[in-house]
């Protein structure tokens, strides 16, 4: 069975964090792995071991201890479920590292809504696909997701008017296309604006209209100078969209790939 990695911060509430998460895990029917990590001037709460979890601890800090559990990957690790409170979105230089550590992950991250909700049912999922590096990869986790949970699949795409640029997003929308009819994923299109920035911003705004969808982007590939005023657009689309979870796969060849 594939497990998932939920990583427990001193700011999480366990008793809203847990049931939520079984929820995601359910439609996949992955294993939860809950986890404490060594942080810096907070402790955790007592109160962790409690409803029959195992939660395990660790010496390590949040990224030893995830990489502890990839590499070998024993437990079949094939998500890490993230909290905002995690992150911290408020604090860009934070978070900035945060994502930064991040895009070397070999398995994708779904960063939960700061509410997460235990009644979530997921029935749409939304995904833009604008040319951005990693969106084959991603493709394949937001094919997984709707076939394992029965979801609407929704593909958002620019009008290019450059004629290049339009010719590479017909190609890759062919590819994305063959894959999912490979994989018996039924899916729609959608038209949404002239630029990338117009289809990723509908998608987002699509997502954020109900409480039982799923955000499925691909992660930044690098890191860039300008991030250390403007932080990474990870935290910006954290910041706007809603009560969404988001699905963030990185854009590495080497990615872990669903099963079927």
């Amino acid at each position: 069975m594939a497990s998932l990695l939920l990583p427990i911060s001193p700011d999480d509430d366990i008793n809203k964090l847990l049931p939520a998460v079984k929820q995601i895990a359910g439609y996949p029917d992955y294993k939860i792995i809950p986890f404490t990590y060594k942080s810096s001037g907070k402790k955790h709460r007592p109160e962790l071991n409690t409803e029959g979890w195992e939660i395990r601890d660790s010496e390590d800090d949040l990224f030893k201890t995830i990489y502890s559990f990839l590499f070998p990957n024993n437990e079949d690790i094939a998500l890490v479920v993230i909290s905002p409170q995690l992150i911290n979105l408020n604090r860009r230089n934070k978070a900035t590292r945060f994502f930064s550590k991040f895009r070397s992950l070999q398995v994708p991250y779904l960063v939960l809504p700061e509410i997460p909700e235990e009644t979530w049912q997921l029935n749409e999922i939304f995904f833009p696909v604008c040319l951005k590096d990693g969106e084959k990869e991603a493709s394949a986790w937001a094919g997984f997701w709707s076939r394992t949970s029965e979801a609407n699949l929704h593909l958002l795409y620019p009008e290019f008017r450059n004629k290049t640029t339009r010719q590479y997003l017909q190609r890759n929308m062919a590819f994305i296309r063959n894959l999912f009819h490979q994989s018996n994923v039924t899916f729609d299109t959608i038209s949404a604006g002239q630029k990338r920035k117009e289809a990723r911003q509908k998608a987002m705004e699509l997502a954020k209209s109900s409480v039982d969808t799923l955000l499925v982007m691909p992660a930044t590939r690098l890191n860039s100078p300008e991030y250390v005023f403007t932080g990474p657009p990870e935290i910006r689309l954290l910041k706007n969209r809603g009560n969404t979870p988001v699905l963030f796969v990185n854009p590495r060849h080497d990615m872990y790939v669903p099963c079927g």
